[in-house]
């Protein structure tokens, strides 16, 4: 048969438990705390723990995660219906997930009832504990997206030649407004003065959007070809 360990502190009730389950062939062992518990389930070898819920060290659903670890069914046993205990108990006894509970005292029917839920609990868990340990298995490894490498144009005065800054020059100092017009006071030739401050507004676009294409069509408002027209057009690719 099994091997039983019966965690009872009361022990006219331990000893009755142990009795009944000996005499239905099955081998057991009694203690009476947490610590007793735990001890004898480290060294493995139980297939079932009826476990009290009311220990001298504390309760028996603090112990359930370290006997199931160890391969054994727990068998919770309760002295009243759950239904009937504090509801904080009770609501600890819900977040063990699937458990098996029989309430003291135990018939032989009682016993071989508990016995086969205890078995349906533990292999439901080892069922889903399989199920999760394949899909991690199977999950296919999501390779880190490499952000893309925005485009950048190349800085104006990496590519103005000298002689054309100093050509422009003497139209980009001549800023002082005539009569509140915003016009320079020597006025050049309407092209002339349009194409310059059009390659002004393109340097400080590429200044300020630090050759950030995206960016620079958002601030300018443009497309992309468009955009790049203009450089064209300014020298400025």
């Amino acid at each position: 048969m099994a091997r039983i360990l019966v965690v009872e502190d009361k022990f006219s009730d331990g000893r009755a438990l142990t009795r009944q389950l000996d005499e239905m062939g099955h081998e057991t062992k009694h203690v009476v705390s947490q610590g007793q518990a735990v001890s004898a389930v480290e060294g493995g070898g139980y297939e079932y723990v009826f476990l009290d819920l009311t220990l001298p060290d504390g309760d028996g659903v603090e112990v359930v995660p370290d006997i199931r670890n160890s391969g054994a069914a727990v068998v919770l046993l309760l002295e009243t219906s759950k239904e009937e205990m504090d509801a904080e108990v009770a609501g600890r006894i819900e977040a063990l997930g699937e458990t098996a509970i029989a309430q003291k005292p135990l018939s032989e029917d009682d016993i071989v009832t508990s016995i086969e839920k205890a078995d349906a609990c533990r292999q439901k868990r080892l069922s889903m504990a399989e199920k999760e340990k394949s899909a991690e298995k199977d999950e296919p490894v999501r390779e880190e997206a490499v952000p893309a490498k925005e485009e950048t144009a190349p800085a104006a005065a990496e590519v103005a030649p000298a002689a054309e800054r100093a050509a422009e020059k003497p139209v980009e100092d001549a800023d002082a407004v005539a009569g509140g017009t915003g016009l320079p006071k020597r006025l050049p030739k309407l092209k002339a003065y349009r194409d310059q401050m059009e390659k002004r507004y393109l340097r400080r676009l590429l200044k300020d959007s630090g050759g950030n294409v995206k960016k620079a069509l958002t601030m300018a408002g443009v497309s992309r070809a468009s955009y790049y027209n203009l450089l064209k057009k300014h020298g400025l690719n």
